[in-house]
């Protein structure tokens, strides 16, 4: 593993990913702000003068909440199905490293 060097070379790769995932969540947390607090001014700029977004009828203070609920509800449907996936490959470390990069998009 070229990141960590040999200082984690004794752990099985489960370890490895536990502490990989560790080591990026305060970095996903502090993008995570960032997003968020564009996206919630980018949704002002776009309300109209009912202070609706221009075309729906959600307020902007709102999105947040919103874009929440619809990623939770895919989290539910989708989550299962990639467990069991999981469950039976041998590529257990790929799938941690792709969705790690899927999550950061």
């Amino acid at each position: 593993m070229v990141c960590c060097g040999s200082r984690y070379r004794n752990f099985n790769s489960e370890s490895k990913g536990y502490i990989l995932d560790l080591s990026l969540s305060g970095f996903g947390a502090g993008i995570a702000v960032y997003v968020m607090l564009g996206s919630l001014q980018i949704a002002k700029k776009v309300s109209d003068e009912d202070g609706f977004i221009e075309g729906t009828s959600v307020k902007p203070e709102s999105i947040l909440v919103l874009s929440h609920t619809i990623s939770a509800v895919g989290v539910a449907l989708f989550m299962p199905v990639v467990g069991a996936i999981i469950d039976y490959t041998s590529r257990r470390w790929h799938v941690c490293v792709v969705s790690r990069v899927v999550a950061f998009m």
